[in-house]
């Protein structure tokens, strides 16, 4: 699988009645704009039905094994005069599959205390498709100048199928009862960028030293056709599959098409002078920055409903035979298409400008001091507008779409230098996060890793960040290292996720910003050699020990738990160990891999009156991974990989409960390549 067919996509039918009925796709609409009785124009209405693609039955089969495979060539040619012309071009082809099993619970408020609104099971199965190719191409002219150009493009496709059974309000308490969803997405993301730049070294002016770059890209995520469909099941979960039953609703099924399209350009121009003066050396630094992005959103999504369908003919029926052509048109048998623009669509337009200067001096005093210090200037617009499709107006006051804002922020560092192997050093650095363009846009989007829903906020402000640190660094003759750091954040308006309120008992989160937040703790790294137990063999590794602490009032829509309390996202500890191996005849190279990360908070709980749903935490995932290298000659080498060796779960807890659980599995490669 690699790009869509065609199939999946909105049908020319749908495209032009979009266009004629002002983006809403109803009986009564299309009587009121054609002038014409309801009969004929529910004829019109089961037409562009059945002008869908409505063939997505799921089934069963092996997984193919996965195939990853990479061809990439480059030279270079002296062409006189001190030119020198290269070149490289690659290619990159991989095909993988993946299969995990998912729980998750949703708590609610109920009689004055937490119970469970929505529980499921389920089995998700993607397939991901990568191609990616690189063209680069190079001219040197002596040893102080060199242009070169990249072009690199990458499409990535992801199908995916998610199936299981899932407990609602309506089921929860009822006995044989409860319901079988099947939720297919596909979406295909392309990436074209093209780059020039530039180095140049001019030894006449006192070392000068230029690097500039411009870069164009083009970003688009393709979803077409993203289907949903709920069936009634006879038994309760975790009792497997009874009989099914699609509803007599109006939303038997929905059918959802998505394109989101990103343009960016980005300037900027760099320069440095190194300066000798009595016993300080000085290198000055400065340049300027040009970066701009435009997207734009746009969703459209549709409902069959089967409010009118003999009961009897949507028992034990497949989807495709149910929502078959001859169905569809079928005037007697009751189905009705629907479709308009809601407030939550993701149909928005922004925009994104960033003009940048900074200047900074790195001064070096004696043998043991070392100053760095500069100013960065930044200027930063955005706009970022929701529309709606029906009259293509924006929602809400234009007025509040656009924001900018014009700040300095600055950064200063002193080193001292201990001894020859020792040194310390103190900084301080200014900083800034801004919202991303989704997260400014009250949209509701997937988020691709928790399978959230998340719903953008366009009040959220930007966080400024001071940065401290102390870093006490020691470098060994024989390689190795080990440094201790210390280091506090202070951040204003910081932007945490939070649950909001969702519909029909599943879960939303959104971002609000904090008053205020501090990040504080200790760092510590290391490369040890252990050459002592064996030739080849070293350990690194560092570990982070710190807390946090964030100040968050409630909103008129989300009232929290907990106003004060740790951030989210953040682990109290981070661990990285590395144990590797590299042969003195340099034919095998082994790495045994550890990371764990302390318990975090995903999202921040909410409550209703005086009875509050805890903070979710994502518990501690073990991470324990194998990669051994074989290199059988000089051009050719074998890899084996072995990942989530000891097989954990991404789990988060909330009140006590497990509300969701997500298989990793582990998973073996193993991979051949071969240069020329």
């Amino acid at each position: 699988m690699g790009k869509d067919d065609g199939t999946r996509a909105l049908s020319p039918e749908m495209v032009t009645a979009l266009a004629r009925y002002q983006e809403t796709i109803n009986t009564a609409n299309i009587a009121a704009s054609e002038g014409i009785s309801t009969a004929e124009a529910a004829a019109i209405n089961r037409q562009l039905a059945a002008s869908l693609n409505t063939e997505n039955e799921v089934y069963s089969k092996s997984l193919s094994p996965d195939i990853d495979g990479s061809v990439t060539y480059g030279n270079a040619y002296d062409i006189g005069h001190d030119l020198t012309f290269g070149f490289l071009a690659g290619v990159d082809y991989g095909n993988s599959w993946s299969n995990s099993e998912e729980s998750e619970l949703v708590l609610g408020i109920a009689d004055g205390e937490a119970a469970v609104d929505q529980a499921s099971e389920s089995r998700v199965t993607t397939q991901n498709v990568e191609l990616s190719s690189l063209l680069n191409f190079g001219l040197k002219l002596g040893d102080y100048h060199r242009v070169e150009t990249s072009t690199i493009f990458l499409r990535n496709t992801s199908d995916r199928v998610e199936q299981g059974v899932v407990e609602t309000p309506n089921s929860i308490d009822e006995e044989g009862l409860s319901y079988f969803d099947t939720d297919i997405r596909y979406e295909q993301r392309e990436l074209l960028t093209n780059q020039i730049r530039g180095s140049h070294y001019f030894p006449q002016f006192w070392g000068f030293a230029l690097d500039w770059q411009y870069a164009d890209s083009r970003a688009s995520r393709d979803a077409p056709g993203e289907v949903f469909y709920r069936q009634i099941n006879d038994r309760d979960l975790g009792e497997g599959l009874g009989n099914l039953a699609f509803q007599q609703t109006r939303t038997a099924t929905t059918l959802q098409y998505q394109i989101l399209e990103d343009d960016a350009q980005d300037w900027r121009v760099d320069g440095e002078l190194p300066l000798y003066l009595a016993e300080m050396d000085i290198l000055l630094k400065g340049g300027g920055q040009v970066s701009k992005k435009a997207r734009s959103s746009f969703s459209r999504r549709f409902a069959i409903s089967a409010e009118q369908v003999a009961n009897d003919a949507l028992q034990n029926v497949g989807y495709n035979d149910l929502f078959s052509d001859a169905n569809l048109t079928d005037q007697d048998f009751g189905f009705a298409l629907f479709g308009a623009p809601t407030a939550t669509d993701p149909n928005y337009l922004a925009a994104q400008q960033v003009e940048a200067g900074y200047g900074l001096a790195d001064i070096q005093v004696n043998d043991d001091w070392r100053v760095s210090g500069g100013l960065r200037w930044e200027q930063y617009t955005q706009v970022a507008a929701q529309l709606d499709l029906r009259n293509m107006t924006v929602i809400g006051d234009p007025a509040e779409a656009g924001r900018v804002e014009d700040d300095v922020y600055g950064s200063l560092a002193l080193t001292y230098q201990l001894n020859d192997e020792m040194q310390l050093r103190v900084g301080y650095g200014s900083t800034v996060v801004r919202p991303d363009l989704r997260e400014l846009t009250e949209v509701i989007f997937v988020d691709p890793l928790t399978d959230f829903k998340v719903r953008g906020n366009s009040e959220l402000m930007t966080t400024d960040i001071d940065n401290f640190d102390v870093r006490w660094e020691w470098y060994l003759p024989a390689g190795e290292n080990y440094s201790v750091a210390m280091f506090y954040k202070d951040l204003a308006n910081p932007i945490e996720a939070v649950e909001a309120k969702g519909t029909d008992s599943d879960r939303v989160i959104t971002f609000l910003n904090g008053q205020s937040g501090e990040v504080y703790g200790l760092e510590f790294e290391f490369l040890k050699d252990l050459t002592f137990l064996s030739d080849g063999l070293f350990l690194s590794g560092n570990l982070t020990l710190s807390d946090s602490e964030i100040s968050i009032a409630n909103t008129g829509n989300v009232e929290l738990t907990n106003n004060t309390r740790r951030m989210t996202g953040h682990s109290k500890y981070v661990t990285n160990l590395q144990l590797g191996y590299d042969s003195l005849n340099g034919e095998h190279s082994a790495s045994l891999i550890y990371n764990v990360a302390g318990e975090r908070i995903a999202f921040a709980g909410v409550k209703e009156g005086a009875v509050g749903i805890g903070d979710a935490v994502e518990q501690p995932f073990h991470s324990l991974d194998l990669v051994y290298t074989y290199y059988p000659d000089f051009s050719s080498k074998v890899k084996l990989k072995v990942q989530n060796m000891l097989g954990e779960d991404v789990e988060i807890q909330q009140n006590g409960r497990l509300i969701q659980s997500r298989s990793v599995g582990t998973g073996i490669s193993l991979e051949y390549s071969y240069s020329f």
